[in-house]
């Protein structure tokens, strides 16, 4: 019961629903507005975004885009079968004589028989790597526009407060701990589902992915 009541509380207003007529907005938005000028989409042939997906857009949320594609628009990214889950980005391409610079898309797939299975903690760490890895690439051009550079900039303090708080490690849910860690504590509550079978030998990985993530948005919404 708790673990369903934390799935059907989680918010949706990080991901957008994808169809023709906003894919190219979605994109320009997504690589114009986020440090590593990426989109994340699931392809699905279900109807609603799914609370695992929901939590992947909460934790990164700021890093990239999260967007829900249904299944009508699998053939238009070369995907197919569903679930399936993408990072797009773009890839400059040098101008043929005479034109203007292209802009070509780029994509990295979640694949179960390189990642593990679908499930929270494998994704949360393709995420994780893929957003190193690019803003690796990107260098110092990675980083939002001036505006913003400010705002983060005067709310440095704030984050190094943050993250220097020893939050000590992550609750497991139960049904006897469900009041004390989500319910009673007001706001949101973020909650990652992992693989706790034997087989899933990126369970540290994953939790210490998650410790910093919360240690870094501990005092925060």
């Amino acid at each position: 019961a708790a673990k369903k009541a934390a799935l059907t509380s989680l918010p949706e207003k990080q991901v957008e629903r994808l169809h023709p007529a906003n894919l190219d907005p979605f994109f320009s938005t997504s690589f114009s507005s986020t440090p590593t000028r990426a989109a994340c989409l699931l392809f699905s042939e279900k109807s609603e975004v799914p609370p695992l997906y929901r939590a992947l857009a909460l934790a990164f949320e700021g890093q990239l885009e999260f967007g829900f594609a249904p299944a009508s628009l699998m053939a238009q990214f070369q995907v197919e079968k569903a679930p399936a889950l993408l990072i797009m980005f773009p890839a400059e391409m040098p101008p043929d004589a005479g034109q203007e610079k292209q802009i070509q898309l780029q994509g990295a797939r979640f694949t179960p028989q390189v990642h593990g299975k679908f499930n929270y903690g494998n994704i949360a760490t393709f995420i994780a790597s893929f957003i190193q890895t690019r803003l690796h690439e990107l260098g110092a051009s990675a980083g939002p526009s001036r505006g913003a550079q400010s705002d983060d900039e005067e709310d440095a303090p704030k984050a190094a407060t943050r993250a220097s708080k020893d939050v000590g490690p992550i609750p497991e849910l139960t049904a006897a701990t469900w009041d004390a860690e989500c319910a009673s504590r007001g706001g949101l509550c973020a909650v990652a589902l992992l693989d706790g079978s034997s087989d899933n030998s990126n369970k540290q990985s994953q939790l210490d992915m998650l410790t910093k993530l919360r240690a870094r948005r501990a005092g925060g919404p």
